[in-house]
């Protein structure tokens, strides 16, 4: 491949991805919905991400099948690099799917609960909390406790739930290291909802 076709498809690829980046973010809602059992607001994320995530992982089993009936000793390149590709996108969205249909974070008057498959399970009250960061390259808020560290992703329905309960409920002082996301989050936020 030449340079231009290689710049053309790493530009193709960036595009792409900002694109479906823009419309998931646009699928997320600014409240979180409450849980009738428990009372908590609950953070989640959207239907549109987790329709992508099927969709690379249904990527992954179809190209994967395909692989499987083909004539092994007489593949071609282009079979090659299609399940290698199916691969790529396969195995991240496989982990992308478990992430956005099986953790969870409620959110009460008492704190943050976190639930999830990569980590133990833990209830954190605001006032266990000793910092909360954002990273602008992961997209996501830091919170760091006694209890132990929740990342809370900008795809998550409801942060404009979560940013007011923290500068409700957190010394401005911890919450420093994302003053300004959570200025943002709590302009954005709709009129609150009682805990």
């Amino acid at each position: 491949m030449d340079a231009v076709s290689t710049g053309v498809s790493i530009a193709a690829t960036t595009a792409l991805t900002m694109i479906i980046e823009a419309l998931i973010l646009s699928r997320r809602k600014r409240s979180a919905q409450r849980s009738e059992s428990t009372g908590e607001l609950l953070l989640d994320y959207n239907k549109g991400l987790r329709g992508f995530a099927v969709f690379g992982v249904g990527f992954y089993f179809f190209f994967f099948a395909i692989s499987l009936m083909a004539d092994w000793p007489s593949l071609t390149a282009a079979v090659v690099m299609a399940v290698a590709i199916s691969i790529a996108i396969g195995l991240p969205s496989f982990a992308l799917l478990v992430e956005a249909t099986c953790v969870e974070y409620g959110i009460s008057r008492y704190g943050i609960r976190k639930k999830s498959p990569w980590s133990r399970d833990f209830f954190c009250p605001w006032l266990s909390i000793e910092s909360i960061v954002f990273s602008a390259s992961s997209q996501w808020f830091v919170i760091k406790s006694k209890e132990g560290k929740i990342r809370l992703h900008m795809y998550l329905s409801g942060l404009e739930d979560f940013a007011r309960a923290v500068m409700e409920n957190v010394p401005p002082e911890k919450w420093a290291g994302a003053a300004s996301q959570m200025s943002m989050l709590s302009y954005r936020a709709e009129p609150p909802m009682t805990m």
